[in-house]
């Protein structure tokens, strides 16, 4: 019982070792352009342009998993009401080419909370990974949000 606790423990500190901010070289203090106009496409037409645009130019682009995100937020907006405006928390430079971009999606009664992976080659920045939920914790570290 007493090695299960300590394998346990152990296994918990390696994992949130990986996100404390040693791991990453910069900061950057607001969202890229790309992610701006497809949260501005969602808010000024719906969640399946929104999500089209977000991943346009990626390897999700044509991925239908990857468009199919659509209908989480289309829980949301049932859940929440309607989409109102996103505030950047923070985006961390992982590599020269990669970076972690945490933000929220404000909605009229609640957030939607978002991570997105971005990939930049040839002058060209992408999402190559995206993810939505309504808890806080199951999208940001501790370390980014305290």
């Amino acid at each position: 019982m007493k090695f299960r606790v300590i394998l346990t423990l152990i296994t918990i500190a390696i994992s949130l070792s990986a996100f404390t901010p040693n791991c990453f070289s910069d900061t950057i203090d607001e969202l890229p352009k790309f992610v701006v106009s497809a949260l501005d496409e969602y808010k000024n037409t719906n969640a399946d342009n929104f999500i089209a645009a977000l991943v346009k130019g990626s390897a999700l682009e044509n991925d239908k998993n990857a468009l199919s995100q659509s209908n989480i937020i289309k829980q949301i907006e049932s859940f929440y009401g309607k989409y109102e405006s996103s505030e950047h928390i923070k985006t961390v430079k992982v590599s020269k080419s990669t970076s972690l971009i945490f933000f929220v999606m404000n909605y009229e009664y609640g957030p939607l909370f978002t991570k997105a992976t971005v990939f930049k080659k040839n002058n060209k920045a992408f999402v190559s990974n995206f993810k939505f939920h309504t808890e806080i914790e199951m999208i940001i570290p501790t370390d980014v949000i305290f």
